[in-house]
């Protein structure tokens, strides 16, 4: 993920997701590229998505809510 930084964000139905800073809106809509693969992360009965989506949904921005960075 270096070089692409973005959002990791929860959408409404409680998918985890991200987006890219350098990614336009679609229609005024956010594309969200929604977690693939999660693994076990080091804090007991957390995870931590390690693939993403090809392809984007499309999300209000209002919608969503972030949940860390990426650099």
């Amino acid at each position: 993920m270096q070089g692409n930084p973005g959002y990791l964000v929860m959408t409404k139905n409680n998918k985890k997701g991200r987006t890219y800073h350098n990614k336009e809106l679609v229609n005024g809509k956010v594309p969200v590229y929604l977690c693939t693969k999660e693994v076990p992360s080091k804090i007991p009965g957390h995870t931590v998505c390690t693939e993403y989506s090809d392809q984007a949904i499309l999300c209000d921005q209002n919608s969503l809510t972030i949940m860390g960075y990426i650099d």
